[in-house]
């Protein structure tokens, strides 16, 4: 059954549970993570030889994970098959989003630290070797895709990988050609790949379309990672006019060398930081302005395999002005929306749609543990 597509603007916030849901399992969320790294061979936490090329990469993920987290690497010879199982959960369970925070926050207080640059390499080796192993002919994102309208439906996601990218309409690794939709929207919110679209001599008003602009200000169509993509590289030479500005790198063997300065490039992965560098970057900046917007105008937004951590205060605003903008329903598919005894999980849905009025009106809600459920309601 496809997506009921009556509704008008309807606006899909997506988190790793998503791609999870996706790919029945393969795809790591930010919880397990660091366990399905090490499924890998991309992360040990043992005495294992490393490939040289990556050494300095895993022993300084180490390094962070020890003097942030108090957890000792494994020595062999010196721990009891009980206490290295101990410690390996220890590893396994903490959460991608939180260490990448840690780490860059760490860095920044003390630069003598490791940078966050080697878990993004971790993030981006993960994902490219899980998402190779994701069959997506069968997968929930098929139904999803086939089910959106382009007047009416938008999409923000919080997610690093490609899968729903490759199966929308008009995606293209040569973003230079591709027309207004999905895709597109994305290419020309989020990259500085069509970066004369935003050029316009007169502002706009919210909500109406702007003639002059190619970029037609309207609800739907609209798809917009805030925190980035593994398929986006950026220039951090200040002195280079590619400075900040992401473009997409068509392949991994692309992630190298800026064509103006010859630098090296560096992926475009936006850590979820309590001061994320929103109002300094122009190209973060506009996603989450257009972002506000969407949430305000939206009637109806689903939540799907997003935790909403109380931690990004820049995402709690996002549901925020869900809530006083013109919201009157909201849909969260997640399995931690119950407990396994089956009765409703409160404090978690709280953090998406309070029991009490909104602005002196009421903005209703169901709940689904994964979106193959929504789909039988709609």
């Amino acid at each position: 059954m496809s997506i009921d597509s009556k509704k008008k603007n309807r606006l899909f916030i997506l988190g790793a549970g998503a791609s999870k849901d996706h790919s029945s399992g393969i795809m790591p969320t930010t919880d397990n993570f660091l366990k399905k790294a090490r499924e890998g061979d991309f992360f040990f936490w043992r005495p294992t030889p490393y490939p040289f090329a990556d050494a300095n990469n895993f022993q300084d993920t180490e390094k962070i994970i020890k003097r942030l987290f108090g957890i000792n690497q494994i020595q062999p010879g010196d721990t009891s098959a009980k206490e290295k199982e101990t410690t390996l959960k220890r590893v396994d369970q903490i959460n991608i989003e939180e260490l990448l925070t840690l780490a860059t926050i760490f860095h920044q207080v003390d630069p003598r630290q490791p940078s966050e640059d080697n878990i993004i390499q971790l993030i981006l080796k993960t994902i490219d070797y899980y998402s190779e192993k994701v069959t997506s002919e069968n997968g929930i994102f098929n139904k999803f895709v086939e089910g959106l309208n382009g007047d009416k439906d938008s999409i923000i996601s919080f997610n690093w990988d490609i899968l729903l990218d490759q199966l929308l309409p008009n995606y293209s690794p040569e973003p230079h050609s591709i027309p207004f939709s999905f895709y597109g929207q994305f290419i020309n919110i989020c990259t500085a790949e069509q970066d004369d679209s935003w050029k316009s001599p007169v502002p706009y008003v919210l909500g109406q379309v702007d003639s002059n602009r190619r970029f037609k200000r309207k609800f739907g169509g609209n798809y917009i990672k805030l925190h980035g993509s593994v398929d986006l590289v950026n220039c951090k030479n200040n002195t280079c006019e590619n400075n900040q500005k992401p473009f997409v790198a068509t392949t991994p063997k692309d992630r190298n060398c800026c064509g103006i300065c010859h630098e090296l490039l560096y992926p475009y992965i936006i850590p979820p930081i309590q001061n994320k560098a929103i109002r300094d970057t122009h190209y973060i900046r506009r996603s989450w302005t257009r972002t506000f917007e969407l949430c305000q105008e939206a009637d109806q937004v689903i939540f799907w395999g997003y935790s909403l951590p109380v931690t990004d205060y820049w995402a709690n605003l996002l549901v925020k002005k869900v809530w006083g903008g013109n919201c009157k329903e909201i849909i969260i598919i997640n399995p931690s929306v119950q407990f396994q005894d089956g009765k409703p999980n409160g404090d978690f849905v709280k953090r998406f749609c309070p029991d009490e009025n909104v602005f002196q009106k009421k903005i209703s809600k169901k709940l689904f543990r994964y979106f193959k459920d929504y789909l039988k309601d709609v």
